[in-house]
């Protein structure tokens, strides 16, 4: 059995009979390509540079694994728990990570162009640099998140929870943000232009030097930021 789990064959065989517990096994560099982890318990497992497109993980538990620079193109996660993982300069490019729950995951620098994580939970997350053009975010929670320089280019984050995040410099070009909570959320030097912020909440916001040009926002919610100094506003004016 022992031998058996330590191949990439026989991970591949026990997932499809659910049998499957790697629980902190050093799996680095495996080639587990479209294999039926489903429910399979993978807390702290080691899979660093492995391969998993198109796996199959949805309610996985891979809480603390460590997936730095794996590759998780199309993988579906839904509802899969990645609570505090780290998966730093991995590919989730078109993943389904939907009611995942990744709170204080390590992201930074991932691909997930084109991703999906409705109703995830994201909250205290690090995304610095992360690459979410495309993602759908909506109702996702990204509270008090790190979203420096990240960027999220046409994401869908429709009622998405933003309220304490740092989003500073981030890039939101052609973002739709309706409904989203951004109170007290740092947007200093990011840019919203032509972004949907339709009813979005922006009170307490740091919206300095932050480009809004052509954005979709309405004069009393541009009074709700704590400041919009330098900003470049929607007309293309400056800010005060």
């Amino acid at each position: 059995m022992q031998k058996l789990f330590g191949s990439e064959r026989g991970i591949r065989t026990m997932g499809r009979m659910g049998l499957l517990n790697l629980k902190g096994r050093d799996l680095s560099g495996f080639d587990l390509d479209h294999a039926h982890l489903n429910r399979a318990d993978l807390a702290g497992v080691i899979l660093k540079s492995a391969t998993l497109e198109g796996a199959e993980l949805s309610r996985a538990n891979l809480s603390g694994a460590d997936l730095t620079n794996a590759n998780l193109r199309n993988a579906k996660l839904g509802e899969a728990c990645l609570r505090g993982a780290i998966l730093c300069d991995a590919c989730l490019e078109n993943a389904d990570l939907h009611d995942a729950d990744l709170s204080g995951a390590h992201l930074a620098r991932v691909n997930a162009k084109g991703a999906g994580f409705k109703y995830a939970d994201l909250s205290g997350a690090n995304l610095e640099k992360a690459v979410l053009d495309g993602a759908d975010l909506t109702w996702a929670n990204l509270f008090g998140a790190l979203l420096l320089s990240a960027s999220l280019v046409a994401a869908r984050l429709y009622a998405t929870r933003l309220s304490g995040a740092i989003l500073a410099a981030a890039n939101l070009e052609s973002a739709s943000l309706p409904g989203a909570l951004l109170h007290g959320a740092d947007l200093g030097a990011a840019n919203l232009s032509h972004t949907d912020l339709h009813e979005a909440e922006l009170w307490g916001a740091d919206l300095e030097r932050a480009n809004l040009l052509g954005a979709q926002v309405t004069p009393e919610q541009l009074m709700q930021p704590k400041t919009l100094k330098e900003a470049t506003m929607p007309d293309g004016t400056k800010g005060e």
